[in-house]
């Protein structure tokens, strides 16, 4: 019988990270539904007086009417590539073409309409509010979805 070449700690150390990264996904994923009224997310990991003092002055500046660059939303189009379930719940992958063109980013079909949710499909494209200026795919929310149009494939811009 073969021998696992690494030791039993680094295979559990493995196996916390993974489920800690899953568990991390999910909870991203469950309050994008509400992203767009948090200004600020903070990591346990992240977490220190200075952190929470800029936190909470960047809420103050944001219930003020002070919404910064990062978090305004443009209207932007979405391409969905996979859809799939997750903690009991249908997700969408998209790819956010002005934002990373190369990362896709998940959230749950609820967030989009009751009346649209019928025509998401792979390959679907639809325009949405989407905070462009995040720095990171946590950090995006999505809002006022419309499905786009399906391309012409006789125009030549296709």
């Amino acid at each position: 019988m073969a021998q696992s070449s690494l030791p039993l700690s680094s295979i559990l150390i493995f196996q916390v990270f993974l489920l800690r990264s899953m568990l991390i996904w999910t909870w991203i994923v469950s309050i994008r539904k509400w992203r767009h009224k948090i200004p600020v997310l903070l990591s346990r990991d992240a977490t220190d007086p200075e952190s929470i003092r800029l936190g909470l002055a960047v809420s103050s500046r944001e219930i003020a009417g002070e919404i910064s660059p990062s978090r305004r939303p443009h209207k932007s189009l979405i391409r969905v590539t996979d859809l799939g379930d997750e903690s009991e719940a249908t997700v969408l992958d998209v790819i956010i073409p002005s934002w990373n063109p190369r990362h896709a980013v998940r959230f749950p079909l609820s967030l989009i309409p009751l009346d649209l949710q019928s025509s998401v499909h792979v390959g679907t494209r639809l325009f949405a509010a989407v905070d462009i200026g995040a720095d990171d795919s946590q950090d995006l929310y999505f809002n006022s979805f419309e499905l786009a149009l399906e391309p012409d494939q006789n125009n030549g811009l296709a």
